[in-house]
């Protein structure tokens, strides 16, 4: 037996081993305060405790958003006057193939 056949048996027995100590039944962990790390996060509010994932699979999406806007004179303006105005924005989309049976429709 060659050196480098060595080697890939070796390699392909750690990574089953690897492989074999991982649970696939153990849930990911959720997106929430005490879960994953926020930067790990796919939404910046997290799952809610799993209520958000139940209502995806009912068919019921809620998403948002908030944007703010700050306007402010370089120079010119005596009185440095500044303005801000803020936008938040709420979403729901309702999967009517899921919550009803109806065929390819989103409401």
């Amino acid at each position: 037996m060659s050196t480098a056949t060595a080697s890939l048996r070796t390699s392909t027995f750690l990574l089953g081993c690897t492989l074999l100590a991982q649970d696939p039944t153990e849930p990911a962990p959720r997106e929430w305060v005490g879960g994953a790390p926020i930067t790990e996060w796919t939404r910046l509010t997290g799952d809610w405790a799993g209520l958000r994932s139940k209502l995806e699979e009912l068919g019921i999406e809620v998403a948002g958003g908030f944007t703010s806007d700050l306007a402010a004179p370089w120079s010119g303006d005596t009185r440095r006057r500044s303005s801000l105005s803020s936008l938040i924005d709420v979403n729901v989309a309702f999967d009517l193939d899921t919550l009803l049976g109806w065929k390819r429709t989103i409401f």
